[in-house]
């Protein structure tokens, strides 16, 4: 069994196997506010997305915010 240590996410996988069921293969548990500009770590911030997906916003997000210090302001533009 897995140590729950708040690195693994295995306390909050778990919980959401129970209220919304099994994350699908291709796809994981990603925030809507990210974690790194102060999204919570909670059923509610959460959906399940393809990986990819995810994978490609946060190195997105990342290669933005690098070089700001940690108490920046960061703000969103959504475009298509």
């Amino acid at each position: 069994m897995l140590e729950d240590n708040g690195f693994t996410g295995h306390s909050i996988a778990s919980q959401w196997g129970l209220d919304v069921g099994p994350i699908e293969p291709g796809r994981r548990l990603l925030p809507k506010q990210p974690f790194v500009v102060g999204g919570g770590y909670d059923i509610d911030n959460l959906y399940s997305g393809q990986s990819l997906e995810g994978m490609r916003f946060r190195a997105y997000l990342a290669s933005q915010i690098h070089d700001l210090p940690d108490d920046a302001q960061v703000e969103f533009e959504i475009s298509r």
